[in-house]
């Protein structure tokens, strides 16, 4: 089935015990209850409890993109990856625009296309923009993945 929005769910092996691994994720994480990008020399932002976490990394400007939700039990780390809700609103907003133009064309009758070649234009302007999601997802995703690999410490 395909996805509006891409996600990502993984599991890593720990190779020390969870409560040293919380630990050195609670060192590198500035904790905040609200998943917003700011300042810091801290590798990751969000919040931590008990052995879940949801966090957002802390790069200006594109760490926000993907939301890690997690949790860590006896040998292993369970984390998503998703497109974090304010970045999967703007982008619907986005994708409607095609979707929006086809009316208001047809309202103002500026066109001298049929609406066949209207309808395909915004297919295609659809699939365009929802691959660029993809790409930008597997991107940022893939940093955001390392990133937790970095700070667990696994290989």
């Amino acid at each position: 089935m395909l996805q509006f929005f891409p996600n990502k769910e993984l599991s890593f092996t720990l190779s020390q015990t969870p409560e040293k691994s919380i630990s050195l994720l609670k060192s590198r994480t500035l904790l905040k209850n609200c998943l917003v990008s700011v300042k810091t020399d801290k590798t990751f932002i969000g919040n931590i409890d008990n052995n879940t976490f949801k966090l957002i990394s802390s790069k200006i400007g594109s760490g926000a993109f993907c939301v890690l939700e997690g949790n860590i039990t006896h040998e292993e780390v369970k984390i998503e990856i998703e497109i974090h809700l304010i970045f999967r609103i703007l982008l619907s907003i986005f994708m409607m625009f095609p979707v929006i133009s086809i009316p208001i064309i047809l309202l103002t009758g500026s066109t001298d296309q049929s609406l066949g070649n209207m309808i395909v234009v915004s297919l295609l302007q659809l699939l365009f923009i929802r691959v660029c999601i993809e790409i930008a997802f597997r991107l940022l995703a893939n940093q955001s993945i390392m990133r937790i690999k970095d700070v667990l410490g696994i290989a």
